[in-house]
């Protein structure tokens, strides 16, 4: 491909999430240099990304089938309550079973959205609604209070309450995610909806079974996330990961993954996640409100979608025939 002005835009576009965790990271440690520019700071920073950093995850594998889930933010919080509630009352249940519970559960919400949208039919948006009501009821029925470390066996809270154990396993995760979608079928098959739903199914790909399992992939990542987040708590708070939607939407898309499907790199993604997680450090480290940081996000998010819309209005631009 002959290298133009074009071209190396597309590029920085692509980059444009490593570009941001740096802006903000150089802004943060002028303001406060000795604070940032520590190693410990650092380690914080990718330990507070690992829970967020699954939810972008489990946002992006629905977004590159070109369809979307509100409900990953609830699932965690219904998957987190629930595993609590049976861990709080079976102390002494085995500890592999305890730990698939929740891997388990959030795969299977996953199932219920893939089910509404892959195999019905039904509106991506409308039927992630719908369950993003229907999990948050279900998390207050279960337990309407919050569950607290001490409640909970210690080993399952270790899990993600250290960064020596849950940094790595996000680090371990990304890696195998993206081999898979590079070199699986399972892989190609969703990128390939995501690309072109109605080329797809002429090459044999069945468009539905592809897009449940993106919903399923996509709950047991907030599943994963809802371990990680009560280790990372010490605890369930009755309100853990609520809003958690906008800032995994945000990375996402920042990272790369395209709003029409077909499109994301699962390293990028991790960029995206960085940008989320230096952001709400940085923002947390210099006492903002949670008002002004709530609207931070909101421009976030903001940002991804006209990033988004820039980034096809030059792919567009490449792709389109040039007149002789």
């Amino acid at each position: 491909m002959r290298l133009t002005t074009e071209n190396i835009f597309v590029f920085v576009l692509d980059q444009m999430a490593w570009l941001l965790v740096v802006l903000f990271y150089l802004s943060f440690a002028i303001l406060n240099p000795s604070a940032m520019l520590n190693l410990d700071t650092f380690r914080f920073l990718l330990y507070s990304s690992v829970p967020i950093g699954f939810l972008v995850l489990a946002e992006s594998i629905p977004l590159i089938t070109g369809n979307f889930d509100l409900s990953i933010g609830q699932i965690s919080g219904l998957v987190a309550m629930a595993s609590g509630y049976i861990l709080m009352r079976n102390l002494d249940l085995n500890p592999i079973f305890a730990f698939i519970v929740p891997f388990a559960l959030g795969a299977l919400c996953g199932m219920l959205n893939g089910f509404l949208v892959g195999i019905v039919g039904l509106n991506p948006f409308l039927a992630t609604l719908g369950t993003f009501l229907l999990f948050d009821g279900l998390t207050i029925m279960i337990h309407p209070q919050s569950i607290w470390g001490l409640e909970l066996p210690k080993y399952y809270t270790s899990f993600g309450g250290t960064d020596y154990v849950a940094t790595p396993f996000f680090i371990a995760t990304l890696i195998i995610l993206g081999l898979a979608f590079r070199y699986t079928r399972v892989g190609i098959h969703i990128y390939a909806t995501g690309g072109d739903r109605e080329s797809a199914t002429m090459l044999g790909i069945k468009a539905s079974s592809v897009i449940f399992l993106a919903y399923t992939i996509g709950g047991f990542f907030s599943g994963a996330s809802a371990l990680i987040y009560t280790g990372f708590c010490n605890g369930i708070p009755l309100n853990l990961a609520d809003g958690a939607i906008f800032p995994a939407f945000a990375g996402a898309v920042i990272g790369g993954v395209s709003l029409t499907g077909g499109r994301g790199s699962v390293i990028n993604t991790f960029g995206g996640c960085l940008v989320v997680g230096t952001l709400e450090a940085g923002l947390t480290m210099f006492a903002v409100s949670p008002e002004l940081r709530k609207a931070s996000m909101g421009l976030l998010v903001i940002f991804a979608i006209l990033l988004d819309r820039v980034r096809v209005a030059y792919r567009d631009r490449l792709l389109r025939p040039k007149s002789t």
